[in-house]
């Protein structure tokens, strides 16, 4: 009997302390009018249930129950602001993590020429690249410039020479819809009637990634350039991975909102 007595308290006490775990609290939503802003950005969470808090980051390490508790929209100043909530409750397994990038404007270049877009995502032609507005993952929103050319050239145009050390690009990576990050990404920028390469990056989808991502890439100049004009070039995938459904077929790729810092 005595023993009996010891194994059911045990037994209980691991019911206790586990049997709840087996539940995961939903992520937090996130609300926001665009991942892109001109001097501030507001971002509210929710997450509607009892004995549960938002525990959030602005600098892109994953949250803990010792960081900040969400009480209040924040509001976001910075180039780059890497974002992630969690909602932490008892009894219960945390939430998987929500990650959102802000992004600030930079210098005032605007898109003058692009090759021309797919006409079915054509989104606000040339615009679409400045505007601020976007950020969405999924390809049907109409945030997006989607080609299947092999390179995509952008000019980039402001009306007096600035200085000029970095360009951001924003890309969508969703394989599942065909949609894959660039292969390199070159940046030139006119001196004395010239085009100069300043910049280059090379990029790879060796390995598959799962859901809608948007992903932004920072191209740092080899050294600050002032100038008016900036060209980019962007070589697309031409041959899909053979790890992919879609092996050897033309690649997607799909780019919203350029920076110039």
């Amino acid at each position: 009997m005595k023993h009996a007595f010891f194994i059911g308290v045990l037994l209980l006490i691991i019911f206790r302390g586990n049997g709840q775990k087996q539940y995961q609290l939903a992520e937090p939503l996130l609300q926001y009018r665009s991942a892109f802003f001109k001097d501030t950005a507001m971002l509210q969470m929710h997450f509607r249930q009892a004995s549960t808090a938002i525990h959030y980051t602005i600098n892109g390490s994953d949250p803990k129950e010792t960081d900040a508790v969400y009480k209040m929209p924040l509001v976001l100043k910075d180039k780059i602001s890497i974002v992630k909530a969690r909602a932490f409750g008892n009894d219960f397994l945390p939430s998987e993590i929500a990650t959102l990038t802000f992004i600030k404007t930079g210098l005032p270049f605007s898109a003058a020429e692009i090759t021309k877009p797919d006409e079915k995502y054509k989104a606000n032609g040339a615009a679409t690249l400045t505007d601020n507005i976007g950020g969405i993952p999924g390809h049907g929103n109409g945030t997006w410039l989607g080609y299947q050319d092999d390179s995509v050239t952008i000019t980039l145009n402001a009306d007096k020479p600035l200085k000029v050390s970095e360009v951001l690009l924003d890309f969508l990576r969703d394989e599942g819809t065909w949609i894959f990050l660039p292969e390199s990404i070159s940046v030139f920028a006119e001196n004395g009637g010239k085009l100069q390469q300043v910049a280059t990056d090379v990029l790879s989808d060796k390995e598959p990634a799962d859901g809608s991502h948007c992903l932004y890439r920072e191209l740092k100049l080899d050294k600050p350039v002032k100038t008016a004009k900036l060209l980019i070039k962007i070589n697309t995938v031409k041959h899909i991975p053979g790890w992919h459904p879609g092996k050897g077929n033309h690649a997607w790729m799909f780019i919203d909102e350029i920076k110039v810092y």
